[in-house]
């Protein structure tokens, strides 16, 4: 299974709606002023994605949301083949079912470890 997301960049924001004040995930809602954003981004404490999922309407999320999302999907019984636009850079994770194990869908950790990729 392959899944798309782009990394959310403050500047790509501030493009594309120059009034926006902060951001906040669609389904933690967890929220940040652009700056507080930028400052956590730049020292690899937060980051939200912009998640494409083929069959879906596109959503924000911050790491910890889309890295559960990804597990929920692959039902801890096929490879994800993630797929991340970061600014110029293509990156890709395959991620293995044992790596998407049932008990580990809540965990609070779950995108934390692949911050330093992006």
């Amino acid at each position: 299974m392959r899944v798309e997301a782009d990394v959310i960049e403050v500047d790509a924001i501030k493009e594309a709606h120059p009034t926006a004040i902060g951001i906040a995930c669609d389904s933690c809602a967890i929220e940040y002023s652009l700056g507080d954003y930028q400052i956590l981004k730049d020292n690899k404490k937060l980051i939200y994605f912009l998640f494409l999922p083929a069959d879906k309407n596109s959503s924000i999320l911050c790491h910890d949301c889309f890295f559960r999302k990804i597990k929920k999907i692959s039902k801890g019984e096929q490879e994800v083949e993630l797929t991340v636009t970061a600014k110029e850079d293509i990156i890709k994770i395959l991620f293995t079912p044992e790596e998407m194990l049932p008990e580990d869908y809540d965990n609070d950790e779950d995108g934390d470890d692949y911050l330093g990729l992006f």
